[in-house]
Parts: C-alpha cells; structure tokens; sequence
C-alpha cells in the first residue's frame, strides 16, 4: 500500500506502508489513511485515536470492532475509550466542565501516555499478539532508559512501562539523547512502535542450525518438516503457544509449507528490523568519511585511521540500508581486509603490475572487473575518477551492487559446489570444492544471529559463497577469518 504524501525516502516508509496493510484477525484495519490517497505523517493523534490503533494492533480477544461504530450513538470513540477505561489501558479523568468523552477526541496524546497505553493493551490476557515470546527471549542487547538525559521529566506512572519499551528497543528515543516524554506523537512515529511490536510478535527468525517442526507442540510424533539457520518464519493467525510440563519447554504454532507446525521456542528469536534507526549504531574511532584511492599496488594502501571509517561506513550500510545482522557483516568485513583492504578503488595486481584488463575490482575484488563496471555503467577512467573525486558515491555503488549480486538470479551467491568437510576442499581442483562451516542460502547468512556462530566461521562461509578464491584453508584462516575477529572486537559494542 502506498500514499501520496509518504515517498520511499521518508525515514517511516516502510513502518507506515506495513502498519497500512495489517488487520486484527477480525479483519479490522488498524492504521488507515485520512483520505483522498494521503496519510498525513506527521499529524499528531488525539488519545481516542490512540486508544483505538492500539485495541486494534493488540488485537483484543472478544471485541466486534466492525459494529463499535453503530451501536454507540456517541459514536466509535466512545466505545474505544470505555473498552481502554474498564480494562486499565488508561486512566482519564475528564477535564472541568466535561460530561462526556469527546473532549479526548480533541485532545492530542503524549508519547509517554501513547507508550503506557500501548505496554498495557499488548500486556492484557486477550492480547492474542505473541507478546509474551518478546519477555521470553529478551533483545540481545537490551537498551537503558537511564542514557537519556530527560528521564527524569518522564511522569512518575508512565515511567515503567516507557521504560520496558526502550529496554526491548520499540522506542529509541525522540532525539539520540532524548525521550521527548511530553512531546505529542505523530502518526508516523506510532507505525514506528507498533510495527516493532508486532514484528517482535510475529515474525522470527531460526537460530538453531537445523530444528524440526513438528505435527504438536511435543517431540513424541515424528517431524514434519525441518528449518534451517536464518530461516524466517511467521505465528500463525491464530497465534497459539503451548508449554510442554514434561518437556519443560514452549512451543510455538508457525506457518508451514500449506499448513501449520510447532517448533521449539528456545530455537527461535524475533526478526530484527528491516531499516533499524541510525541511532542503533555507534561511533567509532573513524571519522566518518570514505576514502579510495586508484592503487595498483601494496606500496599505496589506506592508512589504518581511513580503513576504520570504511570500515564503520559499511557497516552502517548493511546495518540500516539493508538489515544484515552484525555478524553477517564481520564476515564480510573479515573478506574484505584480505581482498581489497577496504579501498574501493583498488584494482587487482600481481608481481608483474595491474592486471586492469582481466582481474579483480573494488571492495571484494569482483573478477573480471567488468561484473561491476558494466553493471555501474563505468568505464575504467570513469572508476578512477569518482575514486579520486567521490569515493563515497564509489563506496555507496559498491555496496548496492553487492546486494543485488547475491540475490536469485544475481550470480554471485552460490551454494553448489560447497563442502562441510575441510577434508574436501581442493583449491587447485578444476571441480573446485570449497570448505563452509554451514551451507547457508543469502537470507540465512544476512539474518544468521550473533552468538550462534564465530566470526572467523562466518568469514569462511562468506568465502564459500561468494569469494571462491581458490585459497588453501591456511590463507582463508590468517587472511580471512583472524581479521574477521579483529573487527568482531573492533564492533563488540556496536548495536
């Protein structure tokens, strides 16, 4: 769904054209334009409002949404509101004078009332949302709401749940120091926060390497298929959880092939956010810009101050542009301090010189050259030209054209040919076979969670994949995965 007034370079594009396309399991729209084909982002809501998207996207057990309007002669926000009241979503009290509660029709709502009314609506017993699957399996790297400066401004009854929700990342903040309590929330800024949630809700991804899913939530019946690392699966409609006493585990209700499974929970974790803020990430000791160079040779690379910023703008890159997980990018980056050492102007070479009419270009040296520069539309002056004048556009081609050549039918992702057996691999084979620790698909590896696997293994199977250099397992070791853990430490409190 798109809108007018909503352009794919608006920060909330994708938050907003999602939350326009979900519906309560009623079918009920929870989020909707304001008309002639516009979403009005940036318009505030009032707390009727409010209270209704979050019902809505809480998906409130026992409700006919579709007839709230008709059977209240006060109209829809009367029904929403007494709903929000009678189950403690809110607390109001009417202003003087006020006999009804149209005033809060009128009323625009804060983000810290907003935040509390939405912590209590996907915490209430008929939120039929996973919810609790978010309390089970924490963010990995939980957010403080102590490391804004204005959290003491924050109400005294809305400051836990505010606090919850910045600790499972759904609020980031209004400013990178700021939380904003007591400024009004806009539209946009509420597909934000319950986009989170509900990804948080519904979609996963696999950790485990390979687990079954199984006919009922127990392991007594024979499976019925298997998922793989990195695989994303979505909680079926009816978003149902089991807990096994005997097995002491959770399992959880997924979509499978044309039916429905249960995996084991433990296995699972939420899918993290296509297009996360800026804010998730750090500054490091670059400085912030890109650099290149037209190097022919190892007499003329990056200083070690200028590979750091390559090295923070790429992960910046994949990170928000493209949603890769961090581990995903170690491995890359392990691959690119052997290939090109992060310039992206470097041209491949050997003893006797540039070998600029049929070997290796930029980043990860893409052999023939031309891969690139045809699909750029360069042509070699052009590329040595934008080194020199605009690296970042270079860098920003590069990377773009990465992504897209390990997409299906890029060419460059491969998974044939590949062994899990270090025994087998043989560089020097015609047939080559090249060692992978996990045969992953592109998708796996982007979405592969830190922890699950070593950077230096996921330098291997970046290699394995893409790279096929026709390196010994020795030089794949020292020159991909050792620097693949030097920058896993260099980003360790990178989000």
């Amino acid at each position: 769904m798109s809108f007018n007034d909503v352009f794919e370079d608006h920060w909330a594009y994708p938050y907003i054209n999602y939350m326009a396309s979900v519906t309560t399991l009623n079918n009920t729209p929870i989020i909707q334009g304001v008309g002639g084909g516009n979403f009005s982002p940036n318009s505030n809501t009032t707390v009727a409002q409010f209270c209704k998207m979050a019902i809505l996207a809480a998906d409130i057990d026992g409700e006919q949404y579709d007839n709230w309007s008709e059977s209240n002669p006060l109209g829809w926000s009367k029904n929403y509101m007494d709903f929000a009241i009678d189950n403690d979503f809110v607390v109001l009290e009417l202003a003087s004078g006020q006999t009804n509660y149209s005033y809060y029709q009128n009323t625009f709502i804060t983000r810290e009332h907003a935040f509390d009314i939405t912590w209590r609506a996907f915490n209430h017993n008929g939120c039929r949302r996973l919810n609790n699957i978010m309390r089970d399996h924490p963010h990995p790297q939980p957010d403080s709401i102590d490391r804004f400066k204005d959290v003491e401004s924050i109400t005294p009854k809305y400051l836990n749940s505010f606090s919850e929700l910045v600790k499972y990342r759904v609020v980031a903040g209004f400013t990178e120091v700021e939380l904003g309590p007591d400024k009004n929330i806009t539209r946009a800024q509420i597909c934000t926060i319950l986009y989170r949630i509900l990804e948080v809700s519904d979609r996963y991804i696999v950790t485990g390497d390979v687990i079954n899913a199984r006919p009922d939530a127990s392991t007594n019946n024979k499976e019925i298929g298997i998922l793989f690392a990195g695989d994303i699966i979505t909680v079926n409609s009816s978003r149902e959880i089991s807990y096994n006493s005997t097995e002491n585990r959770t399992w959880v209700s997924v979509y499978f092939s044309s039916g429905t499974a249960w995996v084991a929970a433990e296995y699972i974790r939420p899918e993290k956010i296509k297009n996360p803020s800026p804010q998730q990430t750090q500054p490091g000791g670059g400085d912030g810009v890109v650099y290149a160079n037209n190097s022919y040779n190892d007499t003329n690379w990056l200083s070690d101050k200028q590979v750091e910023s390559n090295a923070e703008y790429i992960y910046r890159f994949l990170r928000v542009e493209e949603g890769w997980s961090k581990i995903a990018i170690i491995g890359l980056l392990g691959n690119i301090n052997y290939e090109s050492h992060f310039n992206p102007g470097v041209w491949q070479y050997d003893q006797n010189g540039p070998k600029v009419n049929e070997g290796g270009y930029g980043i990860v040296q893409w052999t023939p050259f031309t891969k690139f520069l045809y699909w750029a539309k360069l042509d070699n002056a052009a590329a040595n030209v934008m080194a020199t004048n605009n690296p970042k556009e270079l860098m920003d081609l590069q990377l773009r054209f990465l992504v897209a050549s390990c997409q299906p039918g890029g060419g460059e992702w491969i998974t044939a040919g590949l062994t899990t057996n270090k025994n087998l691999h043989s560089p020097g084979d015609p047939d080559y076979i090249t060692y992978t620790p996990v045969i992953m698909s592109y998708q796996s590896y982007i979405n592969r969670e830190t922890g699950s696997i070593t950077p230096e293994n996921m330098a291997y199977v970046f290699h394995a994949h893409y790279e096929r250099s026709h390196d010994t397992l020795k030089t794949i070791e020292d020159y991909r995965a050792v620097p693949a853990r030097k920058w896993y430490n260099y980003f360790v409190n990178w989000q």
